[in-house]
């Protein structure tokens, strides 16, 4: 008789944990190069207690097992900034950092005391040949090429080296933007960058909230579902009770 509390509290964590994500989404809807988060819900089957043959009945719980990327570009939106990047299409930024090499498509940068050209974090933007860029102290003119090309004043200074990946959802974020994972960069053919623009965050924010209001009925009718089934169960046992 316990099954149908337990089946709606496994559908009330899976929910708990969508509504997580949910809010997380709206929390970064300005949040410059953000990709929105979606849950992964699958049936969880078991035997019902008690049951041995191939025919018995079965019980399915609501299990959640993960959230999928939406690779979607974000909007760009113009900041007039020379050192601010975005990437129009498929591709990541390569940042060095003490960790190892990251992935990034927030390219909000600046230079630092010694003229390398670094993320907010003091993480510098790597070139194809895998090096950081410097400026001269005297170089103040720089100019960013749809094609990933960097000069000053003085010439060419290198290109901007863009990754993609074979599955985007395996990257795995590590905060600030940054992203890890264990496949295999490949170069991007044909990279289109804006020079003085940053990608938005992709996330639609009246889609969310339409997914929050979802949730939040959804829980609610769960909630009220226990509640008669404790009730049929304490009526049942009072019932029985009486009746000895």
């Amino acid at each position: 008789m316990e099954n149908t509390s337990y089946v709606a509290l496994s559908r009330q964590t899976a929910l708990w944990n969508r509504m997580d994500v949910v809010a997380n989404n709206l929390a970064n809807m300005n949040t410059d190069g953000y990709r929105a988060q979606h849950s992964l819900f699958h049936d969880y089957v078991v035997k019902a207690p008690g049951g041995e043959g191939p025919f018995d009945e079965k019980i399915a719980y609501v299990q959640d097992y993960g959230n999928w990327r939406d690779t979607r570009p974000g909007p760009v939106h113009m900041t007039g900034n020379p050192l601010d990047v975005a990437i129009e299409g498929e591709g990541f930024f390569r940042i060095d950092t003490p960790e190892g090499e990251r992935f990034s498509r927030l390219g909000r940068f600046h230079l630092d005391n010694e003229g390398q050209i670094v993320t907010a974090q003091g993480h510098p933007v790597l070139s194809e040949a895998g090096e950081p860029f410097f400026l001269a102290p005297n170089e103040r003119d720089v100019t960013i090429n749809g094609d990933g090309s960097v000069s000053t004043e003085n010439g060419l200074i290198g290109n901007i080296a863009l990754a993609s990946f074979e599955d985007q959802q395996k990257l795995r974020s590590v905060g600030h933007g940054l992203f890890t994972t264990d496949q295999d960069p490949q170069p991007v053919d044909t990279p289109n960058l804006v020079q003085g623009g940053l990608e938005g965050s992709n996330v639609k924010p009246l889609q969310e909230m339409t997914n929050m209001i979802e949730v939040q009925r959804a829980f609610e009718a769960t909630q009220q579902m226990i509640e008669r089934e404790d009730q049929r169960l304490s009526k049942a046992i009072e019932t029985i009770t009486k009746t000895r």
